[in-house]
C-alpha cells in the first residue's frame, strides 16, 4: 500500500475524529521536526491518554505513524533516529496535501450538498403557494359548477349499499375520480399535428411567447411528415387547468386537488422526487391520510409504485394549506434502500424545515386548530414507523404512451407481439427490405414506402429496452434500461402465408457498448440461431 493510500485511509473517520487524529499526527510530525535530537519527541507511549483513546481506536492512525517510521518497541511506538530529517520533513508535505485534498472534496460535497438542498425545499415552498390557490372560496365555486355532482352522487348511491364506512366516505370520491379521468381531462403524449393528423416529436423547451406568460414553461415538437412547430405550455395555474383540461401528472393532480378541496375534502399535493405526483385525501372514518392517483383511477394502493411501476423512490413529500410532511416511508417496504438514496439533504435538516415552514403556514390559525394537527401528525408518525405490508399484485403504470411507460420503465406490460409479412407490392417485387430510423423512431419499408410509427409498434418481444434520447448530444438510439441486468428485442419475420422462399438474407446494423457492456445479435429460424459478427453488415444465404 502506498503512502498516500494509508493516509488516505484517516478519510472513513468521521469528521471530527478525523479532524482530532489529523492534528494529533501533525502535531507528532511538526514536534520532531522542531527538535530532532528530543528523543521524547520520537517515542510514543501505548499507555499514553491521547494514544489509546484517540490514535489506537481511529481507522488507520496506527497505520500512519508506521508509514511516518514509527517501529514498535515494547511499550512504545519509537522513531529511530537513523531517519533523515530531510526525510521526515517530505512525509510531512505529503501528509498535509493528503489533507488540503480531503478538505477541498469535502468543501465541494458539502456545496453540492447544500445546493440540492435548497433546491429540494425551494420545490417545496413553490408547490406550497400553488396549494394555497386551492383555498380561493370563487375558485372553488367554479370547480365545483364544473362537477356533474348530481350525476356523481346518483352513482354513489348504488355503491354505499352494504358497505363499511369508508367505502361509504370515499364513494363520491371514486366516481369523481372515473368522471375526471374518463370524461374530463385528458393526457398529453405530445400534441398532434392538425394537419397530418399524426403525433409530433419533442425537441426540448422554448422560450414562452407574449400570449402564454402564464404556462411555467413550453414544450416544443415538430411534426414529423411536414415539419410544422407544435408547442405545448404546461401550466401551473389551476384556473387554466379547469379551461385547458390537458396534461401529464403534474396538471392531473394539481387540478384533482382543486376539485376534491371544492367538495370539502381536506387534500394535500404529493410530491415524488423521482418524477412523479399525486394526491392524499384524508379519512375521517379511518383517521388516516388515503393516497389517490388519478392518473391512474387509483385509491388506497401506496405500494404500486415500487411494487407495480419499479421505482427507486427517495423523498416524497406532502405538502397541503396547513403542513409539509414527510411521508416516504408510507410508500415503501425497504426502508433502508431508501434511506441510502436520499442524498440531498441531511435528515435533521428536513425535519427542523418541514416543521418550521408547517408552524409559518399555521400563524393564523386557532389554537385548537393547530393542536389538532400536532396530534395527528404525531400519530402518522408511529404509522409509518414500520414498513407496510404489500398485498396482491400490482400493475404497472396505464397512463401515458406505452413507449413513454416503456423508456421510464413504468410498466408490465410488452409491446404486441408483431409478426412483419410480405406486402403486395414485396411479394411483386420478391424483395422484402425493411429499415429502422432511430432519429424519427419510425420503421420504413422501402418497396412499398409504408411506414410504420414507434419501434415498440415492430417488434415481437422485448424486455427492458427503451428509446434514449439525448439532446446534449443529438442522438437516440435503443438502449438497455437504466438498472436492468440485460435487455432484450426481438424483431420476427415471416413468409409462410405467401409460400415465398428465403434466397438470401441481408442484415445491416450498427450497435456501440459503454464501460463493461456486451451485445449479441442472433438470427434465428424454428430450430437454429446463427450469431452474427460485430461488423455492420452481414449477407447470409438460405
Amino acid at each position: 500500500m502506498s503512502r498516500k493510500s494509508t493516509f488516505k485511509k484517516l478519510e472513513e473517520n468521521n469528521g471530527d475524529v478525523y479532524k482530532e487524529v489529523f492534528d494529533i499526527l501533525l502535531k507528532v510530525l511538526d514536534n520532531v521536526i522542531k527538535a530532532p535530537e528530543n528523543i521524547k519527541y520520537r517515542k510514543l507511549r501505548l499507555s499514553n491518554e491521547i494514544v489509546s483513546n484517540k490514535l489506537i481506536p481511529a481507522i488507520g492512525a496506527l497505520e500512519c505513524l508506521f508509514d511516518f517510521g514509527f517501529q514498535e518497541a515494547d511499550e512504545f511506538l519509537e522513531l529511530p533516529q537513523t531517519i533523515p530529517l530531510e526525510e521526515i520533513q517530505k512525509i510531512r508535505q505529503e501528509f498535509y496535501e493528503c489533507h488540503v485534498e480531503y478538505v477541498a472534496t469535502c468543501n465541494r460535497t458539502s456545496t453540492a450538498v447544500a445546493l440540492k438542498k435548497v433546491i429540494l425545499f425551494e420545490e417545496i415552498r413553490s408547490i406550497s403557494k400553488l396549494v394555497l390557490l386551492y383555498e380561493n372560496k370563487d375558485l372553488q365555486a367554479t370547480a365545483r359548477s364544473i362537477i356533474p355532482l348530481d350525476n356523481l352522487k346518483s352513482q354513489c348511491s348504488k355503491m354505499r349499499r352494504g358497505k363499511d364506512k369508508f367505502a361509504e366516505e370515499f364513494a363520491l370520491v371514486f366516481e369523481l375520480m372515473r368522471w375526471f379521468k374518463y370524461d374530463f381531462f385528458k393526457w398529453m403524449n405530445s400534441p398532434e399535428c392538425e394537419k397530418c393528423k399524426c403525433s409530433s416529436t419533442f425537441k426540448g423547451f422554448s422560450q414562452r411567447p407574449e400570449d402564454l406568460v402564464k404556462a411555467n414553461r413550453v414544450e416544443e415538437y415538430t411534426c414529423p411528415k411536414c415539419q410544422d412547430r407544435l408547442i405545448f405550455p404546461r401550466y401551473n395555474d389551476p384556473a387554466i387547468l379547469l379551461i385547458t383540461r390537458t396534461g401529464r401528472c403534474g396538471e392531473w393532480a394539481n387540478c384533482f386537488c382543486l376539485l376534491c378541496r371544492s367538495l370539502g375534502y381536506e387534500t394535500r399535493f404529493i410530491l415524488d422526487k423521482t418524477d412523479h405526483v399525486w394526491v392524499e385525501i384524508f379519512s375521517k372514518s379511518l383517521s388516516r391520510w388515503i393516497h389517490c392517483d388519478p392518473c391512474e383511477n387509483t385509491l388506497d394502493k401506496p405500494l404500486m409504485y415500487e411494487k407495480g411501476w419499479n421505482k427507486k423512490l427517495s423523498y416524497v413529500i406532502a405538502i397541503s394549506c396547513e403542513e409539509i410532511q414527510d411521508v416516504t416511508w408510507r410508500y415503501t417496504t425497504d426502508f433502508d434502500k431508501v434511506r441510502a438514496r436520499r442524498k440531498l439533504c441531511r435528515e435533521e435538516d428536513l425535519i427542523i424545515f418541514m416543521l418550521k415552514f408547517s408552524n409559518e403556514l399555521q400563524t393564523s390559525l386557532p389554537q385548537e386548530r393547530k393542536s389538532y394537527l400536532a396530534k395527528r401528525r404525531l400519530y402518522e408518525c408511529i404509522e409509518m414507523l414500520a414498513p407496510p405490508q404489500a398485498d396482491g399484485e400490482y400493475d404497472g403504470r396505464t397512463s401515458g404512451s406505452l413507449e413513454w411507460r416503456l423508456n421510464r420503465n413504468e410498466c408490465k406490460e410488452t409491446p404486441q407481439k408483431f409478426i412483419w409479412e410480405p406486402n403486395e407490392v414485396e411479394i411483386r417485387n420478391k424483395i422484402f427490405s425493411l429499415k429502422y430510423y432511430s432519429s424519427k423512431n419510425k420503421y420504413l419499408r422501402t418497396e412499398s414506402l409504408d411506414v410504420v410509427e414507434g419501434w415498440e409498434n415492430g417488434v415481437f418481444e422485448v424486455k427492458s429496452i427503451f428509446r434514449k434520447v439525448e439532446f446534449d448530444w443529438k442522438q437516440c438510439y435503443l438502449s438497455r434500461t437504466e438498472g436492468s441486468k440485460d435487455g432484450t428485442i426481438q424483431w420476427r419475420f415471416s413468409s409462410k402465408k405467401v409460400n415465398l422462399r428465403i434466397d438470401y438474407v441481408i442484415v445491416s446494423y450498427h450497435s456501440t457498448v459503454f464501460h463493461s457492456g456486451q451485445i449479441r445479435w442472433l438470427l434465428c429460424n424454428d430450430e437454429t440461431c446463427v450469431p452474427l459478427k460485430t461488423s455492420k453488415l452481414m449477407l447470409l444465404y438460405n
